[in-house]
Formats: structure tokens, C-alpha cells, sequence
């Protein structure tokens, strides 16, 4: 009996060491580093506040694991969301924490960048803004625009003070008239860069063809 055991001790770490070497491959080897672009999103602040931020801003997110369960991600799955519940009117630097990043549990945040974020918290305030219609092309010869009308002509923003009080107006088209020989009739999207809310994101507009 002690024969036999010690003839298949060998056998046995043999396995084992198997064993632990393909965990290694798995687990370890397997494992994947991939960067995301994520957007920056501003959760609890105070009420009648807003962060005075550009619009899209986005951090790199770098996350680990193992590749199976990285292949499906998407960007729906991963979020950074900054707790601004402590925040008062003013500019503030805030350090993202892993814990601020929302991921799948079988993946593990190894670093964000940047880190540190400058923020600039103001009062929220809403104004009404004229729409500007762009239009491209040329009409057709003998043609030329008479007016341009946009319903509505104005339309109310949201948003940081410094932001809204800066906005002279609001792009929307473009509108193509190339060879244009009466009214172009046409719903477009209004265009903002800025970090506000629309109450409405496409208007009207009606371009007035004449003779010349």
C-alpha cells in the first residue's frame, strides 16, 4: 500500500501543478486592460444649481478583466456619475474615485483620467433665445431669399448663468436651397455646443423665395 501511494504521489502534484497552471492561463494570462471614453454625468445637486461644464465632456475610464467579459461591452455599461450634493455656488476640483464609475461587477477600475476635474457650479436660470436659420446652396437663377420665417422664432434655455446670459442666439439647419424657385419649407434641428437644455431641439422654417 505505501508503494502505491508513493508511485502515484508523483501523478498527483503532477496534476495539481496542471491544475494550478491552467488557473494561471485562465484567470491571469486571460486577463485584459481596454480605455473607454465615458461621459462625465452630475448627479444630486442642490436644487436651483447647475455645473457651468462644456458639453461632452468625457474622462478615460481603464478597466480590467477577463477578455470573455469585456468582448460584449458597450457603452451603455460603464458611467461615471460625480455626487455634487456637497457643492455650493462656486468652482470646486473634485478627484473621481473608482466607486464614482458604474461597471459590471466582474471588472475592476484600474485608473481614471484625468483625475481631477475643475468645476464650476452656478445658479440655473432660463432665458428665451432667437433661433438663427443657416442656409446653404444658391437658388435657382433669376431667384433670390426674400426672408426666412422660424416657428417658434424664439425658444427657452436652461442652464448655468454664465451660459445662458452668453447665448445671442441658437444655430438651426442647415436648410438647402440650391436651386430654390419658391418658399422651401423644412423642420430642422436646433445646433448647441453649450451644456443647456432645450425646450424644444428642431423648429420650422421658411424660407421665402422671390424673383430678383
Amino acid at each position: 500500500m505505501r508503494i502505491s501511494i508513493k508511485k502515484n504521489l508523483g501523478l498527483k502534484l503532477a496534476s495539481l501543478g496542471f491544475a494550478v497552471l491552467l488557473w494561471v492561463s485562465v484567470v491571469v494570462i486571460g486577463q485584459t486592460v481596454i480605455f473607454v471614453e465615458v461621459p462625465v454625468k452630475y448627479s444630486k445637486i442642490s436644487e436651483g444649481l447647475v455645473a457651468a461644464d462644456p458639453a461632452g465632456r468625457t474622462v478615460t475610464v481603464t478597466v480590467k478583466g477577463h477578455s470573455r467579459f469585456l468582448e460584449g461591452l458597450g457603452p451603455e455599461d460603464i458611467s461615471v456619475e460625480l455626487d455634487m450634493s456637497e457643492l455650493d455656488i462656486g468652482q470646486h476640483s473634485y478627484k473621481i474615485k473608482p466607486d464614482d464609475v458604474i461597471h459590471p461587477a466582474m471588472l475592476r477600475v484600474v485608473r481614471v483620467r484625468p483625475a481631477l476635474l475643475n468645476i464650476q457650479i452656478e445658479e440655473q436660470v432660463e432665458r428665451a433665445v432667437p433661433v438663427r436659420v443657416i442656409t446653404t446652396g444658391t437658388p435657382m437663377k433669376g431667384f433670390a431669399v426674400r426672408g426666412v420665417e422660424v416657428i417658434p422664432g424664439l425658444v427657452m434655455v436652461t442652464g448655468a448663468r454664465s451660459v445662458v446670459s452668453g447665448l445671442r442666439s441658437l444655430p438651426a439647419g442647415p436648410v438647402d436651397i440650391s436651386g430654390a424657385d419658391s418658399d422651401v419649407f423644412k423642420e430642422v434641428f436646433i445646433n448647441t455646443t453649450q451644456s443647456v437644455v432645450l425646450e424644444q431641439d428642431r423648429v420650422m422654417i421658411k424660407v421665402l423665395m422671390g424673383k430678383e
